[in-house]
């Protein structure tokens, strides 16, 4: 039977292992912010799998960094943005987690949200992060408008 409260002995606690996500998460999202896109991905698994906002977006490691790279030094690509939302769903044994993200990227839309879902693991060489998706959610009562706007 699960017993959701059972916890090994040495386990760190579920807020200690939140914080130290939280804490990869934030960087990972100021470098993006800031276009050190080769410093955000460092956060990034090699053997991950990367899905933008679009459904052709589906990229390795390699892929997205290559994607980034001509935006390096453009500063129209700075996005500012303030996580709303971010539910954290730890693994039962504390060694990776779900995390669920929502914020505006202004830039894109500030209409239509953007909920990132990502998971992050604990490797030999500390949280990263093997895959990544962000989607964009509008309200469900603003879907007949873009349908009848895409007409």
């Amino acid at each position: 039977m699960f017993n959701s409260n059972y916890k090994e002995p040495n386990m760190p606690s579920a807020d200690v292992v939140k914080a130290q996500i939280t804490t990869v998460l934030d960087s990972m999202h100021s470098a993006f912010q800031q276009r050190q896109f080769k410093k955000m991905m460092t956060y990034l698994d090699t053997s991950g799998y990367y899905l933008g906002s679009d459904p052709k977006e589906l990229w390795t490691k390699k892929q997205l960094a290559d994607y980034f790279k001509p935006h390096e030094t453009d500063s129209a690509t700075v996005m500012p943005y303030e996580i709303l939302r971010r539910d954290i769903l730890l693994n039962e044994d504390r060694n990776s987690a779900v995390v669920v993200e929502q914020y505006y990227l202004v830039r894109m839309s500030d209409k239509v949200m953007v909920r990132a879902i990502s998971r992050i693991s604990k490797k030999e060489s500390g949280w990263m992060i093997d895959m990544y998706s962000w989607n964009m959610i509008p309200r469900n009562e603003d879907i007949d408008k873009i349908n009848g706007a895409l007409k």
